[in-house]
């Protein structure tokens, strides 16, 4: 749901620190691709709250393959109905 063509919310209990350069891989049906990014906030949520605020990364992405642009838009679409 926290899914764009320029960024994602990655909910993980392993954050990493502000301008850290990560890579994400993901797969659309059988079809594997890499994202990369750059973590631009990260919060660590204490394990007693963490099934209410989840830890997690705001990551910018600064390269994905055409089939991801592919299917952001697709979902954008989808969206708009």
């Amino acid at each position: 749901e926290n899914l764009s063509d320029t960024g994602l919310l990655l909910t993980s209990n392993q954050v990493f620190p502000p301008q850290t350069r990560i890579r994400i891989e993901f797969s659309v049906g059988d079809s594997p691709g890499i994202l990369e990014g750059v973590v631009r906030w990260a919060r660590r949520m204490p394990p007693s709250v963490s099934h209410v605020i989840p830890s997690g990364m705001g990551v910018r992405l600064t390269s994905a393959p055409s089939r991801f642009h592919d299917l952001m838009a697709a979902l954008d679409r989808k969206r708009a109905r």
